[in-house]
């Protein structure tokens, strides 16, 4: 009989160690890796080097426009509309 084990993803982050995931903080206090973790849940983690190389925390993610995107890489239209799209309902 062989075990399988279950990897703590962003779709199932819990409290590890002493940290608290993304979904339980005020976008405002996200770390580079919070945010990095909220790509992932968003299924663009493909934008997550440049979001790290940039340190892209909770506070500098709410100042991002359109602009700002396209320099992090995220040139396609529909990724950068999923990204505003959760940002905005983070932010209501």
């Amino acid at each position: 009989m062989s075990r399988v084990r279950v990897l703590p993803t962003a779709f199932s982050c819990k409290k590890a160690g002493n940290e608290i995931s993304f979904e339980h903080k005020k976008v405002d206090v996200w770390t580079v890796e919070d945010v990095i973790g909220w790509l992932t849940s968003l299924r663009l983690s493909e934008y997550s080097p440049a979001f790290r190389t940039q340190r892209i925390d909770g506070r500098s993610l709410r100042q991002c426009d359109r602009s700002r995107f396209t320099q992090l890489g995220v040139t396609r239209i529909a990724h950068r509309q999923v990204i505003e799209s959760a940002l905005r309902g983070l932010l209501q």
